[in-house]
C-alpha cells in the first residue's frame, strides 16, 4: 500500500486480508439522510468471496482508512449487491459490488407506538434506541403526541417528524443526520444553526502554491445546481389548509427570507418576487401550530441558491453539517498577480460528503457538496447593483 495509508477491513467482526489494489469503495453522508451509506467493489477473480458468503444481506462490513493520523471509520452492513460479468470460463468470478448502509439501519425494529413531547426529544430517544452512541439535538418547538404507525424508525423520523419540526428561528428546515465521524453521533439542527457555526476547515483554490499554510488545497471546484430554479426561492407562498370542519385557513409565507452564510444579496436578477400557492393538506386545529414547519420543509429544495462540488485530498474531517471557509483567487491587475475573489470566497455549509478509495492507484480523496444562499458581489461586477437584496 502507498506510504501513509492504512486500510483495515473487518467482515463479520474478523479482519479480512484483502489486497488494497483489489478494493474500491466510497463512503457518504448528507444532512438530508439519517444513515451514512457506501459502495464497495471487490475483485473476486476466483469466485471464492461469493462462495464464502460475501453476498449476504446484513453482512457486517467495517472499514477504517487512516492516512497520517487522519481516520475515517464506518461500521456498515450489506444492504444490496450484484455480481458483475464473469471474467473466467466456468467460474463465478469478476467484481462483486455491494451497497452499504450504517449498521444502525438494522437496529430498527419498526412497529406501532406513540411518543409525547417535542420532536427533538422524540428523535433523541429514537436515536439511542437504534444504537447511535451520542445525540446532539437543537431544541424544537411545539409538543403533541406523535404516532408511529407501522413504520421503521428512520421512516417515522423522515416522513412524520421532520416535516413538523421547527426551531425558534422558524426560517430554515430541520435536519437529522448521522455522519462518518468516529463518535457515531446523530445530529438534529436547523440549516440556519448549522450555517452559523464557525468554519472547521479552510480551503484554498488557486493556481499559485498555497499562500496560507493553515488552509487545505482543493484539487478541483465545480459550480453546479441540482435542478433548482433560483426564482422559485423567492415565491411568496400562500398556503391553504382544509380543516375537519371544512373551513379553510390561509397563511402567507415568504420563503425568500432568512440571511445566513455571509453576504448581503441574492444572486437573482429581479425586482419583484413571484407568487404561488402551496396546498398543505387536511389538518385538525391542533396541527395548525405546525403549519409553518410544514411550509419550510416543503421548500427545502430551494434552501441554497449556490452549490459547489469540491474535490480534496483525503480529508475525513470534511463531513456533512460542517462549515468551510473558501478562499478562491482570481487574476490581478498584473501578470502573476492574484487577488481573493469575492463571489465564491467565504463560508459554505457542507451539504454532503463522499470519501473514496481507488484500489488501482492506491489513493484516497474526498468530495464535498457545499451550499449557501447569499453572495458578496465583487466591486467590478457589472450586475452588482441589480442583484436582489433582502
Amino acid at each position: 500500500m502507498s506510504e501513509g495509508y492504512k486500510l483495515v477491513f473487518k467482515i463479520n467482526g474478523s479482519e479480512a486480508d484483502l489486497p488494497p489494489g483489489a478494493v474500491n469503495f466510497s463512503l457518504r453522508d448528507s444532512i438530508w439522510g439519517i444513515f451514512p451509506t457506501g459502495d464497495l467493489v471487490l475483485n473476486d477473480p476466483s469466485g471464492l468471496l461469493k462462495e464464502n458468503g460475501f453476498m449476504t444481506d446484513g453482512l457486517p462490513v467495517d472499514i477504517d482508512l487512516n492516512f497520517d493520523g487522519k481516520l475515517i471509520s464506518s461500521e456498515t452492513v450489506v444492504k444490496d449487491f450484484e455480481s458483475r460479468s464473469n471474467t473466467a470460463v466456468g467460474m463465478m468470478s469478476g467484481d462483486l459490488a455491494m451497497k452499504l448502509i450504517s449498521k444502525n439501519y438494522l437496529a430498527q425494529t419498526g412497529g406501532t407506538g406513540a411518543f409525547s413531547g417535542t420532536i427533538s426529544d422524540v428523535i433523541t430517544k429514537i436515536g439511542k434506541n437504534i444504537g447511535f452512541s451520542k445525540t446532539d439535538m437543537e431544541a424544537t418547538v411545539g409538543k403533541k403526541i406523535w404516532y408511529q404507525r407501522g413504520l421503521l424508525e428512520g421512516d417515522f423520523i423522515e416522513d412524520v417528524l421532520l416535516p413538523n419540526a421547527m426551531t425558534g428561528e422558524a426560517t430554515t428546515p430541520y435536519c437529522v443526520f448521522g455522519t462518518l465521524d468516529k463518535d457515531k453521533t446523530l445530529f438534529g439542527k436547523s440549516v440556519a444553526t448549522l450555517s452559523k457555526s464557525a468554519p472547521s476547515l479552510k480551503i484554498m483554490f488557486s493556481p499559485r502554491p498555497n499562500m496560507d499554510p493553515a488552509s487545505y488545497n482543493a484539487i478541483d471546484i465545480v459550480p453546479f445546481t441540482q435542478g433548482l430554479s433560483r426564482m422559485d426561492l423567492l415565491k411568496n407562498t400562500a398556503s391553504g389548509v382544509s380543516l375537519e370542519d371544512l373551513s379553510e385557513v390561509v397563511t402567507d409565507f415568504a420563503i425568500g427570507k432568512g440571511k445566513f452564510l455571509g453576504g448581503s444579496k441574492l444572486p437573482i436578477l429581479t425586482k419583484k418576487a413571484p407568487v404561488s400557492t402551496l396546498y398543505t393538506g387536511q389538518a385538525i386545529k391542533e396541527d395548525l401550530k405546525f403549519l409553518t414547519a410544514r411550509q419550510i420543509w416543503a421548500l427545502r429544495t430551494y434552501i441554497f441558491t449556490e452549490r459547489l462540488k469540491i474535490t480534496l485530498p483525503f480529508n475525513p474531517g470534511a463531513l456533512s453539517g460542517k462549515v468551510i471557509d473558501l478562499s478562491y483567487t482570481v487574476p490581478g491587475k498584473t501578470d502573476n498577480e492574484y487577488a481573493k475573489g469575492l463571489y465564491y470566497s467565504g463560508s459554505w455549509l457542507v451539504e454532503g460528503s463522499a470519501h473514496h478509495w481507488i484500489g488501482a492507484g492506491k489513493r484516497a480523496f474526498s468530495e464535498i457538496v457545499v451550499g449557501r444562499k447569499m453572495i458578496t458581489p465583487p466591486e467590478g461586477s457589472l450586475l452588482k447593483g441589480n442583484y436582489l437584496a433582502e
